[in-house]
C-alpha cells in the first residue's frame, strides 16, 4: 500500500553495486519527493553521508561504509591511499581509518566522517576493482605515505610486497 508520498517500502531501489544504498539524486530521478526522502530518513531509514540514504537504520559493514563514501564522493571519484591498496589485494598493517578519494580539479574538495576528497588534475591509470574505481598501486602508495597513513617502514614493506607479487613494476 502506498504511503502519503506515493511510495511503498518496496520502492527503495536496489541499484547494482550500491549495496542497497541510493543517493538523494537517484531517488529523485526515480520519482521520490523531497518529503518522501525526509520521511524515510525520519522513520525507518537514515542518511549515512550527505546525499546518501539507507532504507534501514542498521550499522553498515566496512564494505557498506566504502560504498556510502564512494557514492558521497561522486561518480568521478577514485579511491586512493591505503583503502585502494587493500582493494588491490595488498596485506595492510591495519584497517584504513579514512577512505580517501581523488576527484577532478573542477570539483570541490571536502570531508565528512571517515571520507575525504582531494582534487587532482592527474586521474589516470584507474581500474575498477570489485565495482570501485581505484588509483594504481604506485599512486596509492605515494598518497598513503604523503598523508601519513603508513610509516616509512610500512610503505617500504608494501612497495616490496607489490613488486614481489608483480602487481607493480619498478
Amino acid at each position: 500500500m502506498p504511503n502519503v508520498w506515493g511510495m511503498t517500502h518496496h520502492d527503495f531501489p536496489d541499484l547494482p553495486g550500491q549495496g542497497g544504498l541510493a543517493t538523494r539524486k537517484q531517488l529523485l530521478e526515480l520519482g521520490w519527493s523531497d518529503d518522501g526522502i525526509r520521511h524515510l530518513v525520519a522513520t525507518r531509514g537514515r542518511r549515512v553521508f550527505p546525499g546518501v540514504v539507507a532504507p534501514h537504520r542498521s550499522r553498515l559493514s566496512d564494505e557498506g561504509q566504502l560504498v556510502a563514501a564512494r557514492l558521497w564522493a561522486g561518480p568521478d571519484a577514485a579511491l586512493t591511499g591505503c583503502a585502494a591498496l587493500g582493494r588491490h589485494g595488498l596485506e595492510l598493517p591495519r584497517t584504513p581509518a579514512v577512505q580517501r578519494f581523488l576527484i577532478p580539479t573542477g570539483k570541490r574538495a571536502r570531508s565528512f566522517s571517515v571520507a575525504v576528497t582531494a582534487r587532482t588534475s592527474r586521474l589516470n591509470r584507474l581500474r575498477s576493482l570489485d565495482g570501485v574505481t581505484v588509483t594504481g598501486i604506485a599512486r596509492a602508495l605515494a598518497g598513503s605515505a604523503r598523508d601519513a597513513e603508513l610509516t616509512p617502514d610500512e610503505a617500504a614493506a608494501l612497495t616490496l610486497q607489490a613488486l614481489q607479487r608483480r602487481l607493480e613494476s619498478v
